[in-house]
């Protein structure tokens, strides 16, 4: 083991080594967060206005309603991975593949296959 070396994994600062999604969830969460929660609240505000003028079932309203849906989807999504980070303390996540899950995955890819091919071989015969 090389001198400093305890230091550097002791080190509080997140690297891109550590992962893309932690570093940039780490340095730009909360702007992503406010910019899908500012998307969705105006374009609830504005859906209403155009409702209120009755607008609100033309091309712009269906335009502006799946914006909102998007920016609250959007917004949920980065609220829930920030927490989820926050909670283990922006930890890098130890994940240890043990053989189970090895066993686990492979039997779920083959029964996926076996199942479309199954179905797939019914439709190709029915439609023949």
């Amino acid at each position: 083991m090389r001198p400093g070396a305890e230091d550097e994994s002791l080190s509080d600062e997140i690297k891109r080594e550590d992962g893309l999604e932690r570093y940039w969830f780490f340095y730009n969460g909360e702007w992503a967060e406010t910019i899908f929660g500012l998307l969705a609240a105006a374009g609830a505000v504005l859906l209403c206005f155009l409702y209120v003028l009755g607008y609100g079932e033309t091309i712009a309203g269906y335009i502006i309603g799946g914006l909102a849906v998007l920016g609250f989807v959007g917004w949920y999504f980065v609220f829930k991975t920030l927490q989820r980070y926050e909670s283990s303390g922006w930890l890098k996540e130890q994940k240890a593949s043990t053989s189970a899950e090895k066993w686990k995955i492979a039997i779920a890819a083959g029964l996926w296959i076996f199942i479309f091919l199954f179905f797939g071989t019914i439709i190709l015969i029915h439609n023949r």
